[in-house]
């Protein structure tokens, strides 16, 4: 500062004012990298979606609340004395990424009830609002199926049905 960058002389300890001032330079280029760097970095962790879903934010137990918009027990085929309803379902995820899932479902043939559960293992992964399922029942017609998660609900659509879970 005040210094010629050509000139023999410099500051005290340097040999010459172009070392003083290509030290001085560097330094500060140096300098302000890293506080560039550092800014970025606070930057993009201040930015970045921290409540975006995981594996483990999802982990738990989610019930089944609605099939094709119709509260539990819901008709999908059939009707009065001769009819398939859902009764009940659960998704239980882990922290470690595995799912089960059951679903009961009641049949009515002629005014007689008959209940089943399909049940179901496998895997999923998270990524942003969507949760991929993959099942490991090895003769499973959908092996792999997506559905979106928003707040406390994913929807998933399974053979046709468009089926709402909400966590407990």
């Amino acid at each position: 500062m005040g210094y010629e960058t050509g000139a023999t002389s410099g500051p005290p300890g340097t040999e010459s004012t172009r070392e003083w001032y290509t030290m001085y330079t560097t330094l500060s280029e140096d300098l302000r990298m890293r506080l560039l760097v550092a800014l970025t970095l606070v930057t993009a962790a201040a930015c970045g979606d921290s409540t975006a879903p995981t594996v483990a934010s999802v982990a738990g137990t989610w019930t089944l609340k609605t099939v094709n918009g119709a509260a539990l027990p819901a008709t999908i085929s059939g009707s009065g004395t001769n009819r398939t309803d859902v009764t009940g379902g659960t998704t239980t995820m882990t922290a470690a990424g595995a799912y089960s899932q059951s679903v009961s479902l009641a049949t009515v043939v002629s005014g007689q009830t008959t209940t089943s559960t399909l049940n179901d293992v496998g895997t999923f992964a998270v990524s942003g609002s969507t949760i991929t399922f993959t099942s490991a029942n090895s003769g499973s017609t959908n092996a792999v199926q997506t559905a979106t998660l928003k707040d406390n609900t994913f929807s998933v659509s399974f053979q046709g049905y468009a089926l709402i879970f909400s966590s407990q």
